[in-house]
Formats: C-alpha cells, sequence, structure tokens
C-alpha cells in the first residue's frame, strides 16, 4: 500500500495512485505476497519509461474496485531540489551579512 503521495514523489505528480491504494500486479505480475523491497524492484526502471499497475481501490463507501493504470517513471530525488529564495529573502539575508560581516552562503545547512 503506497504512503501518501506527495508532488515530490513520482506517484503524486502522476496523480494516478492515492492513499490507501494496494498495488495487486506490476506489468501482470502478482505482487501480492511480494515485501517492500521486492515491489519496489518490481517499480523501479529508466526514467521515462512506463509501467502498469493493477491496483485495488476502496471507495467512500467501502466498495472496491480494481483499475489498470499506466504510470510513467521519473527520477526520484533524495531530497526535493531547493526553490529560488523570494526577493524580500534575499534583502534580509543581505542585511543580516552586512550588520554580521559574514558570507552566509558559505555555511552549511
Amino acid at each position: 500500500m503506497p504512503q501518501s503521495p506527495t508532488t515530490t514523489m513520482p506517484t503524486g505528480v502522476s496523480g494516478n495512485l492515492e492513499t490507501g491504494d494496494f498495488i495487486l500486479q506490476v506489468e501482470g505480475k502478482d505482487t501480492t505476497k511480494l515485501s517492500f523491497k521486492q515491489l519496489k524492484a518490481c517499480l523501479m526502471g529508466t526514467p521515462g519509461t512506463s509501467v502498469t499497475l493493477r491496483i485495488e481501490r476502496k471507495s467512500e463507501n467501502g466498495d472496491k474496485k480494481i483499475l489498470n493504470i499506466e504510470l510513467i517513471r521519473h527520477e526520484i530525488c533524495a531530497t526535493p531540489p531547493p526553490r529560488p529564495l523570494s526577493e524580500t529573502i534575499k534583502k534580509q539575508l543581505s542585511l543580516v551579512e552586512s550588520v554580521l560581516g559574514v558570507d552566509l552562503s558559505t555555511f552549511a545547512t
């Protein structure tokens, strides 16, 4: 069962998997008895290639639906890419640097 997909995860970007979905098959291979590590190995592949999943999804009223979905593999980053600093933050950092007389960019995060 996937964790809550986020927009930094490939499943969150594609919007095809939801929290609570149960993966039944990957490319026609039964995955119901696989460990998480084995399932992950089935899902991994070259970025840009597709993988077909058969999932079970429960609706709000408890009914189960079986769905076939296709995902496009993406590169997974261990940490999300840094966001650019806003102009306000840049000005504040510049002020702090000028008062302290140090270059904050030399410090590790």
